[in-house]
């Protein structure tokens, strides 16, 4: 059971991997080298009778360009049935249809992914805005509320520079080179 919590983990973490942090670039890129590594294939094994056929007849002018037509067709799961494989080309449209609908799934799911995340970011800055804003008018009403209560002078609206702070302390605090010292027990 251990091992299958294990598989069932790398598994995950592979397929986040594959939407999150592989660019839309790099997918589609394989797409296309793909499509034509099988475009190529097809044109090579169509003269050998294991290609592409229509009406259960091998293709006779096959080239490249037909090869990668069929390719196309075959990897979108298009397939518009004016020409079918034959001999090993069936397992390699097999092959071809999984890899496809397999990359189409990752690229709409990573795009529906990136759309999410963009509006879950948005969504949490708004929020957090809000509540930001709750909490600085609780300490307005609280400080208001303490102000009734207690003559508390208005808060400076400028950090104190060290001079002002000299001036604050006691005759029994030393302020040197802008660091505050207790004075010790045989001084006063």
């Amino acid at each position: 059971m251990l091992w299958k919590s294990r598989v069932h983990s790398r598994l995950r973490r592979a397929f986040v991997y594959l939407i999150e942090d592989v660019s839309m670039i790099r997918y589609l890129m394989g797409f296309v080298a793909i499509t034509i590594m099988f475009g190529i294939a097809y044109a090579y094994l169509t003269p050998i009778g294991h290609g592409i056929g229509q009406n259960l007849e091998p293709v006779s002018d096959a080239s490249f360009l037909i090869g990668v037509y069929f390719s196309i067709v075959t990897i979108t799961s298009l397939g518009y049935g004016n020409m079918h494989p034959m001999g090993v080309s069936m397992a390699l449209t097999s092959v071809e249809v999984l890899i496809g609908l397999g990359m189409i799934g990752i690229m709409i799911a990573k795009i529906s992914s990136q759309r999410l995340s963009h509006h879950v970011s948005r969504l949490f800055a708004s929020d957090t805005q809000k509540r930001l804003e709750g909490i600085a008018d609780k300490f307005e009403g609280l400080l208001r509320d303490l102000r009734d209560i207690l003559p508390i002078p208005d808060v400076p609206s400028q950090t104190p520079t060290t001079d002002d702070l000299k001036s604050e302390f006691s005759p029994g605090f030393n302020l040197d080179s802008s660091k505050i010292r207790l004075p010790t027990a045989g001084t006063r």
